[in-house]
């Protein structure tokens, strides 16, 4: 049986400014929007196992 894909959401990321190679600075920094929420991204770029990869986190703001 085929997949079927829904989306749910889009957003996008841009280089970070505040990025330098030994920070812990995101390279990469945007917005999403999932079902109407709207969530921060960050995203690394890493090799593991000898292969490009990205690490991705998505954050909402709560009060607290």
């Amino acid at each position: 049986m085929a997949k079927k894909y829904e989306k749910v959401g889009s957003g996008f990321v841009n280089k970070n400014p505040k990025h330098t190679p030994n920070s812990k600075q995101p390279m990469f920094i945007g917005d999403i929007t999932i079902k109407d929420e709207k969530l921060s991204l960050a995203m690394w770029r890493n090799t593991n196992y000898g292969k490009e990869s990205f690490t991705i986190q998505a954050t909402k703001v709560t009060e607290g």
